[in-house]
């Protein structure tokens, strides 16, 4: 027997007491759909001995998705757009991504086809205990924008420019110090 349609109108593929509407069942890998009285329903992934290794939840009872791998939930969606990486209750004033390291760091990675995506490339904006760090792996400039102006970079040389992109000699930039406006 492959397929089983019970009386209660479950449907079993690989598994003659299918415990949800619709249940496979294989040797090793398993997708369930499942739902609770609740309204809480989500897509189980995983094996046939711990369908709770990796989920895909939504619970309708705070309107949230939820994403578990490893058995432990790992990022959450909030009913007000905010998501949560490492917690399960993110905060922030809406639409806010809220990373919470399991360490005392916690990291943001950014990279892209020219950086590359290892580990030594791109950009981090981390904690580490109380200090914030924004780390620029590359060999280019970090810039500060405000009023779509630039206002302030470091370059890649590690000069503070303020006011002005030009380090050179004798460009004072009408303030009278070199790089400073």
């Amino acid at each position: 027997e492959t397929l089983r349609i019970t009386s209660g109108g479950n449907v079993g593929i690989g598994t003659d007491s299918p415990e949800t509407i619709l249940h496979a069942t294989a040797s090793s890998a398993i997708i369930r759909l499942t739902s609770d009285a609740n309204g809480t329903s989500g897509v189980d992934f995983g094996d046939s001995a711990d369908t709770n290794i990796g989920r895909l939840l939504y619970d309708n009872s705070d309107n949230s998705m939820r994403l578990t791998t490893n058995a432990s939930e790992r990022m959450r969606i909030t009913s007000g757009g905010n998501v949560g990486i490492g917690t399960a209750s993110p905060t922030g004033d809406g639409e806010t991504i809220h990373i919470n390291g399991s360490s005392a760091n916690s990291t943001l990675h950014l990279t892209n086809t020219t950086t590359g995506s290892g580990v030594a490339d791109g950009t981090y904006v981390t904690t580490s205990g109380n200090d914030f760090l924004l780390r620029n792996r590359e060999a280019g400039n970090t810039l500060f924008y405000t009023n779509n102006a630039e206002r302030m970079r470091i370059d890649s040389s590690g000069n503070v420019l303020v006011g002005t992109t030009d380090n050179s000699p004798g460009n004072n930039s009408g303030s009278g110090n070199d790089g400073i406006a």
